[in-house]
């Protein structure tokens, strides 16, 4: 059985007191930070009732995550890029390599 730890966190201005995962924790107040920031923009004073300013931030992090999923978001594409580097540095390695095997 996995031990639990609890955990304040603070979205919105308000307070929630959790029981989690020992080990996520950190995950979690990470989470807690990403959707604050998510929520900042909607902070519209009394015009902007709570309940419709985490609607909208639910629907911008749900929005990142579906584009992720489909390899459409920031963070796929940098992967990608990264992942041609990657493949490119390798070619140049084996490349070398051959030449190096070659003059022996």
């Amino acid at each position: 059985m996995s031990e639990k730890q609890r955990l304040e966190l603070t979205i919105f201005g308000e307070q929630l007191k959790l029981r989690v995962e020992a080990g996520e924790a950190a995950r979690l107040r990470k989470a807690a930070e990403y959707v604050e920031g998510k929520l900042a923009p909607f902070r519209g004073g009394a015009a902007t009732p709570n309940v419709r300013a985490a609607i909208l931030a639910a629907l911008e992090i749900a929005h990142e995550l579906v584009q992720e999923r489909e390899g459409a978001g920031p963070e796929a594409t940098r992967r990608q890029r990264e992942t041609v580097a990657v493949g490119a540095k390798l070619e140049s390695l084996i490349d070398m390599l051959d030449g190096e095997l070659g003059k022996k």
